[in-house]
């Protein structure tokens, strides 16, 4: 049998491949060998903190290796987001993702990476409300007591929130459009200052998600939350739609890898991070929080980013908010 070199370049490429291939399914076998770092583009303290060493804490406990939280605030999530979008794709880098994975695509001309194409969607974990709170003392009861004074006096209402290109920035920004009138927006670096420097009365609102406890024992008086229902945490609170019909900004969190992860390791996360949310514990923790828990796996929460592409980009490119 005679064999030409175009068979024998392609024997010796069947090679390699028949190599290569028990290789890899022997090291996603017996994944993790090392510890796993979930880098988490928020600082410590608030929601995003929180959740991310919640997922850590599980997830170590089920793959018997170390989950290190690796806080990388700043840019509206940008960095961290950036960071784990060029890591290596071996399943030893998670990154905690929000809706700002989708809003910094039409905030800024320029993101250094592309959330649909670096990223791998893993699993949602949440989502969240952005209370719209006050000082105990102060003279906003509502909604609409804070519209009033903000159209008879322009850009006389602070509104604080846990950074540009968050869903409270977005809250903050899209109110004051659809209401007609405008705030002096004043950008937190997380959640926690921008509540301090409110119960302080530094600024005069707050569009956060940490608020819910605060709420509960009178540091501040929630006036409404930012998403389309009212929350099942606080039902007595009303909804900003309630005042401005169609106002709906209700931010989530989740978990991505890098593109390219291999999808038996996306697909054992997942699962796990499923488990953890049915389990009591996180129920009891999520209601503390004030937040909601989604079940969305890998890629039922892939066709959720891609419709909060399509929805945001209707909305915000005819408001033309830009943060660069």
């Amino acid at each position: 049998m005679e064999f030409s070199v175009r068979n024998v370049r392609a024997l010796r490429c069947m090679a390699v491949v028949a190599a290569i291939v028990p290789a890899m399914a022997l090291a996603q076998a017996q994944w993790p060998t090392r510890p796993i770092t979930l880098v988490v583009p928020f600082p410590p303290g608030g929601a995003g903190d929180q959740m991310g060493r919640m997922v850590a804490h599980h997830l170590a406990a089920t793959v018997k290796q170390p989950v290190i939280v690796d806080n990388r605030p700043g840019a509206g999530t940008i960095i961290g987001s950036q960071l784990v979008a060029r890591a290596k794709p071996d399943g030893y880098t998670f990154l905690l993702g929000s809706t700002s994975n989708v809003l910094n695509h039409y905030f800024y001309q320029k993101v250094p990476y592309d959330t649909r194409a670096d990223l791998a969607p893993v699993a949602q974990l949440i989502t969240l409300t952005n209370y719209m709170v006050v000082p105990p003392n102060s003279k906003f009861k509502s909604t609409a007591d804070v519209l009033r004074q903000a159209k008879e006096r322009p850009n006389s209402v602070s509104c604080a929130n846990y950074g540009a290109g968050t869903g409270g920035h977005l809250s903050c920004a899209l109110l004051a459009r659809m209401a007609g009138v405008e705030f002096v927006n004043v950008p937190y670096k997380g959640g926690m200052p921008a509540i301090q420097d409110t119960m302080a009365g530094q600024v005069d609102m707050a569009m956060v998600v940490e608020a819910l406890p605060f709420v509960q024992d009178k540091r501040l008086n929630a006036l409404a939350v930012s998403t389309a229902e009212r929350n099942p945490n606080a039902p007595s609170i009303p909804t900003v739609g309630e005042s401005v019909p169609g106002f709906d900004v209700t931010s989530w969190l989740g978990i991505f890898a890098p593109a390219g992860t291999p999808d038996a390791i996306v697909q054992r996360v997942s699962a796990d991070i499923q488990a953890m949310l049915q389990e009591d514990a996180s129920k009891e923790q999520f209601k503390t929080m004030g937040v909601v828990p989604v079940l969305r796996p890998t890629k039922e929460f892939g066709a959720y980013v891609d419709r909060e592409f399509d929805r945001w980009g209707k909305l915000l490119k005819p408001l033309n908010i830009r943060l660069d």
